[in-house]
């Protein structure tokens, strides 16, 4: 704090103005031109002319001037003499912050000469300063006060008692010099100190607060995590006890970690750490996809102080467990096309599994999934699935598989590919974008329900009629890249762009309206091997679901929306082999002879229904038995094997006849 201290001139204080004499060549000052000097040497200041307490009356101003700065010189040199029982002292001006203001109130006096009188001082403290010399001086002849302390070496933290001392009371002694300084006399101020206990700043239950938190930091060996799960470390009890520390903070001692003194926060670090790589990305103007995208790695480290810092907030006797911060490098591009185009962080993921499918459905599943790979959605654009997508024909790599058809499931081209479209709307839920339109399944698809996903999360599309389209209001352009695992059955898209502090929820999920599953349907197909049964369809019961998504911005309520799906409920559905038929449904069976032997429409499948079955059949798994083994031949009631041998010979017998014109 600075204050200036002064009082006014009974006589009433001179104007400060400035007068410019025509003769004179430079503004008339203390230290003004030759000829200025001159003049001012010719005319006497007024004879009762007196400043802080100096009397210049009657002399020249030149002569007056040098009287004036020698008594501000010993002024300075002493402006106060404190005294105590231990002795007198007599800091400098300086020392103490003090500064006198008197030059202007000189000049105003030469300026204007017919008028005199008795003028003080004015005088500017920093009473900050003042105090510190107090201080110190107290610390230097008194006994100061000892703080509360702990010692942690040997391993034993113990606390140092504290003890009171004693000082000097700043506050009269300030009073006394502001009421001295404001008489405005360049006259040493004497100023008497007293004595006062000064209490420590840092207590003994302070201390022994302290203490007992250390104890607690230090009672077990702690557990260091990695935030991505990447493995974590322990520090022992002797480590943690060798690098504590205290620091004195607001009248308490606060409790911490020296990092220099624990080696395995290098362990850590080493294990952390790694270099960032800069990240590439190439646009093919014909495709206007993005042809080429590698990821920027980003480099990191151990964030040191920080996880001192949290192990001494978070480590208690019950809990040993601290995740360690990471510091992130920020991301860097080769090509700066990707930060033009806002493309900077990954804003969501969509994945499925497929586990389980048969491999046309996988074949078309990668093959779909990579027209869709580095798509870009500029901002403001709607992306709809089946234009990114491109045609579902045999000359852009698909195959036939199982798609739904009406209330069937029957062979056609691109089987699967709603796996794509389901993945790729789960991504666009997660990124938070505003989805135009979207189909749900005829029945529940169980490879949409793997992984834990809610039932109706999912997407279906037929081409060109069912579409799954999302709309990019973000800020930046979206870059849509897959990650697609053969091994494990999975697929996954990533959307990239630009941040907006969006955050996404599923709120609720909800499952009503429950209907049973239907009968299995089974299918006779003697173009299988023998021994097959393949299970083409997995039944479900019916349901109504109700999916609903909420995102908010800033903390803020930015948008809801509920995705409904009504799911029918389906049959397991099996196509099985003519061995496994004659076996265990030797009814069917016999009625598959017969069609085959009285139509001539050229169907040779033969659909029917059972009850559902309390343990499903075994289903013949292609990859670990490629060739099945036949069925074995059940025994049958002597009616229906005679049944069964009459229609085989006849069969053998069609067969084998020329072939029939079928007009």
């Amino acid at each position: 704090m600075r204050a200036r201290f002064g009082r006014d001139n009974p006589a009433g204080r001179l104007a400060r103005r400035r007068v410019i004499a025509g003769a004179v060549a430079g503004g008339v000052g203390i230290a003004a031109g030759v000829g200025a000097a001159s003049w001012l040497n010719r005319n006497p200041l007024p004879s009762d002319l007196e400043i802080g307490g100096v009397k210049l009356g009657g002399m020249s101003p030149g002569p007056a001037r040098a009287k004036l700065e020698r008594a501000v010189a010993g002024w300075l040199a002493a402006p106060i003499r404190f005294s105590a029982s231990q002795g007198d002292w007599t800091p400098t001006a300086a020392d103490v912050g003090l500064r006198a203001n008197y030059r202007e109130i000189f000049m105003e006096a030469v300026r204007d000469p017919g008028r005199g009188g008795s003028h003080p001082v004015t005088f500017d403290l920093e009473e900050s300063k003042l105090r510190r010399w107090i201080d110190g001086l107290g610390r230097t002849v008194m006994v100061p006060p000892v703080d509360a302390k702990i010692d942690f070496r040997g391993g034993q933290p113990r606390v140092h008692r504290a003890r009171s001392g004693s000082g000097f009371d700043i506050r009269p002694a300030l009073a006394t010099l502001r009421q001295g300084l404001a008489e405005g006399r360049l006259e040493q101020q004497q100023i008497p100190l007293t004595a006062i206990a000064v209490e420590p700043a840092i207590s003994d239950s302070a201390a022994d607060a302290a203490l007992g938190r250390a104890r607690e930091l230090v009672s077990a060996p702690a557990n260091i995590n990695f935030p991505e799960g990447a493995g974590g470390w322990q520090i022992g009890q002797l480590e943690l006890i060798g690098a504590l520390i205290a620091t004195a903070e607001a009248g308490t001692l606060r409790v911490g970690f020296d990092p220099n003194a624990l080696p395995t926060l290098n362990q850590i670090d080493s294990f952390i750490s790694r270099p960032g790589t800069p990240g590439d990305i190439e646009f093919d103007p014909e495709t206007a996809k993005v042809s080429r995208f590698e990821l920027p790695i980003q480099g990191r480290r151990l964030d040191s102080q920080g996880l001192v810092g949290r192990m001494a907030s978070e480590l208690t006797s019950e809990s040993r467990q601290v995740e360690a911060p990471v510091l992130y490098d920020r991301l860097t591009w080769n090509n700066p096309l990707a930060e033009q185009l806002g493309i900077v962080a990954k804003l969501a993921e969509g994945d499925s599994t497929f586990l389980g499918s048969a491999d046309y459905r996988i074949h078309n599943i990668d093959v779909g999934s990579e027209h869709i790979d580095g798509t870009l959605v500029l901002p403001g654009e709607t992306l709809s699935f089946n234009e990114a997508l491109g045609p579902i024909e045999y000359d852009r790599g698909f195959v036939d598989g199982l798609v739904i058809l009406a209330d069937a499931t029957e062979f056609a081209i691109g089987g699967g590919i709603c796996q794509v479209s389901t993945t790729l709307f789960r991504a666009a839920f997660w990124a938070g974008l505003p989805v135009l339109e979207r189909h749900k399944h005829l029945y529940r698809v169980y490879y949409y329900e793997l992984g834990g996903w809610p039932i109706g999360f999912d997407a279906s599309i037929w081409q060109p009629s069912l579409d799954m389209r999302f709309v990019n209001d973000t800020p930046g352009a979206l870059l849509i890249t897959r990650r697609f695992d053969r091994r494990r059955q999975t697929l996954a898209f990533d959307i990239w762009g630009t941040p907006d502090g969006r955050q996404v929820e599923m709120a609720d999920a909800r499952v009503s309206a429950w209907v049973d599953q239907p009968e299995d349907e089974w299918v006779i197909n003697p173009e299988l091997p023998a021994g097959t049964i393949d299970q083409t369809e997995h039944g479900a019961r019916g349901a109504y679901a109700s999916i609903e998504r909420r995102v908010q911005r800033n903390e803020e309520e930015a948008r809801r929306a509920a995705f409904h799906s009504s799911f029918v409920a389906w049959p397991n559905r099996y196509m099985i082999a003519t061995d496994v038929a004659r076996s265990i449904h030797p009814e069917e069976y016999i009625n598959w002879l017969k069609r085959v032997g009285e139509e001539s429409d050229g169907q040779l499948l033969h659909r029917f229904q059972r009850p559902i079955a309390e343990e499903p059949p075994p289903v013949t798994d292609p990859e670990s038995e490629p060739e099945p083994a036949p069925w074995p031949v059940a025994d049958l009631e002597p009616h229906l094997q005679a049944q069964i041998q009459e229609l085989e010979a006849a069969l053998a017998d069609l067969i084998a006849a020329p072939a029939r014109d079928l007009g």
